[in-house]
């Protein structure tokens, strides 16, 4: 009887691990999903090529500089487009522009946020590319207290 409980509880523990990388809860990876799968979708998908390569930006984290230089945000578009969303709950989710600094819109789900990092640091950090469904990208290096626009 104990060892038919306990084979019970292990199929249940594998089932629940199963379940947690299936949604990609389980670790710092990205976790890779169909391209018909929509993550990212419309938004990512109105982006039109290659991004340029932002000049001279700042990184703030709680207050301090923690980098200064060109940004590429390409790595980024290319994951999303890939379906590989991050192991952070907003990658991906609608960002509803409390802030007012982007253009507003009436259609509350018009951004979606999206994870952007330096060097796969273990925490997401303070960088985050907005995408809106016109195809328009943002880019904020300081937790959304200012935007850049990448593209339109």
């Amino acid at each position: 009887m104990v060892g038919s409980r306990l084979l019970v509880a292990g199929a249940v523990a594998m089932f629940a691990a199963g379940l947690l990388v299936a949604k990609g809860l389980s670790g710092g990876t990205p976790s890779r999903g169909s391209s018909q799968s929509g993550f990212g979708q419309p938004q990512v998908g109105a982006v039109q090529g290659k991004l340029e390569i932002l000049k001279d930006v700042r990184v703030v984290d709680f207050g301090r500089e923690v980098y200064r230089g060109e940004m590429d945000i390409n790595p980024t578009i290319d994951r999303i487009r890939k379906g590989e969303r991050l192991n952070h709950r907003n990658d991906g989710g609608f960002f509803g522009n409390r802030e007012r600094l982007l253009p507003r819109q009436n259609d509350r789900e018009y951004y979606r946020e999206f994870v952007h990092t330096l060097h796969s640091p273990k925490f997401p950090g303070p960088q985050r590319v907005v995408i809106g469904k016109d195809g328009s990208v943002w880019y904020t290096g300081d937790h959304y207290d200012s935007f850049t626009r990448v593209s339109k």
